[in-house]
């Protein structure tokens, strides 16, 4: 959705300077709080951990819909990314609550192709939408259904006890703030290096060596000083995690290019965002195909490895 709307965003706020920003401060978010859903799972359990981060994502729509500014609006991208990263995880948990092994992987498949229709769907609902009544209605729309998904899921989510019950641990409040400090410092310094500066510029260098330094400090509290680590280091060491971590970072790498900078393209060749929108339907299709696909080999040879190749 963000991809057909965002030119129209930079229009707005005459912000394409800031066009990066746009994008990304909601994977800032949401790489803030993808390590804590474990941490939020433990506190408060399964379902009301999801009550409590679909609340957030609602307060991120309404931000995003409404800002007057710019400053806003991304503040609004990032509290989205919070409340959508614990989603994403805590939904995983979930699934293998209640959900066998050897099913697993069709479940996610099936889950995929919702998936797969709603990318779909939302480069022409965002680009449509932006046409009719403007772009923050694609925002302010979906807040009905959010807490419609809030209701669904604190009266009919059925979890076993044991598994939902919360968990007292403590929470590593140090290492969370550190890496968003560590991450908004890496991405300011990406971001002002060939436009607002020179990538020699003492601004420049000098965030992007304090990201560095907090980057090790972080990995060292991480190591040696949390008693609840908010990121696992040690388990990123491991083989098969590193391997399927490496696998995320560059498929998102190219996932990211393309949907945030082939729409400008598009729409300096003269097409409108819904058109542009409609460009990324077989993406989203093959998608949601070859995830159902997977699912499907997985499930019928209980083989995973091949599948990667």
């Amino acid at each position: 959705m963000l991809a057909t709307i965002i030119e129209d965003i930079c229009d707005e706020y005459d912000a394409f300077s800031s066009y990066s920003w746009v994008a990304t401060t909601y994977p800032i978010g949401l790489s803030i709080s993808q390590p804590f859903s474990g941490q939020l799972t433990n506190l408060m359990g399964r379902r009301y951990g999801l009550v409590l981060c679909l609340s957030v994502l609602a307060v991120g729509q309404l931000l995003c819909g409404l800002a007057p500014r710019l400053s806003v609006f991304l503040l609004g991208r990032i509290v989205q990314g919070l409340g959508a990263g614990c989603i994403g995880t805590i939904t995983a948990f979930v699934e293998t609550d209640l959900v066998s092994m050897r099913k697993r992987a069709l479940i996610e498949g099936i889950g995929n192709i919702t998936y797969g229709v709603t990318l779909a769907l939302g480069g022409v609902y965002g680009g449509g939408v932006a046409n009719a009544i403007g772009w923050k209605w694609a925002f302010r729309i979906q807040v009905p259904f959010i807490i419609l998904d809030i209701a669904m899921v604190a009266f009919y989510l059925n979890i076993p006890q044991g598994k939902s019950r919360p968990i007292r641990r403590p929470v590593d409040y140090v290492g969370m703030v550190a890496l968003l400090v560590v991450i908004i410092l890496f991405q300011f310094g990406m971001n002002a290096g060939g436009s607002a500066f020179a990538w020699n510029s003492a601004a420049v260098l000098t965030t992007l060596i304090l990201a560095a330094l907090g980057f090790l400090a972080f990995l060292f509290w991480e190591f040696y000083k949390a008693e609840n680590p908010h990121i696992p280091v040690r388990a990123l060491l491991q083989r098969t995690v590193a391997a399927s971590q490496l696998s995320s970072f560059f498929s998102n790498f190219g996932n990211t290019s393309i949907m945030y900078y082939v729409p400008v393209y598009l729409e300096v060749l003269g097409h409108s965002p819904g058109q542009s929108g409609l460009r990324f339907v077989p993406l989203a299709l093959c998608f949601a195909l070859g995830s159902f696909a997977a699912g499907f080999f997985a499930k019928i040879t209980a083989k995973y490895y091949y599948i990667n190749f």
